[in-house]
């Protein structure tokens, strides 16, 4: 065995178990490099975004839990909790501030993670961190 071939047998990969989104289906406001990760995240099913500051971290994960559908919850440190509210409503994205599990709805749900056990994540569809 070569080393090369000796390389190939450390790759490590996790298969995709997200989903295809159309394109056409982004909210046309995001940069094309928000939304090629929003794409990219969605395909994953499971994946971090580490974006630097002001690059849109909220709106990417916003635009990608209304894109999963469903039920989800975003748990977000407490002072960006509302912010988040906020900051979606601007891009036409409903978030909903839920303090515990009986104000959940359909939809995009956020809390703070000091809440985190008056959730039962089963509930949802998808979890943001």
């Amino acid at each position: 065995m070569n080393y090369k071939q000796f390389l190939k047998t450390k790759v490590f990969s996790i298969p995709p178990v997200g989903k295809r989104v159309d394109p056409s289906l982004v909210n046309p406001q995001l940069f094309q490099f928000q939304r090629d990760i929003v794409l990219w995240a969605l395909q994953k099913g499971r994946a971090a975004i580490f974006a630097g500051t002001g690059l849109g971290k909220t709106l990417m994960q916003c635009e990608w839990a209304r894109l999963v559908g469903g039920r989800v919850i975003i748990f977000a440190p407490l002072a960006v909790s509302k912010q988040t509210v906020t900051e979606a409503a601007k891009f036409g994205i409903s978030v909903h501030y839920c303090a515990e599990s009986s104000d959940v709805c359909d939809g995009i749900n956020i809390t703070n993670y000091e809440r985190l056990e008056k959730f039962d994540i089963r509930d949802f569809n998808a979890v943001v961190l």
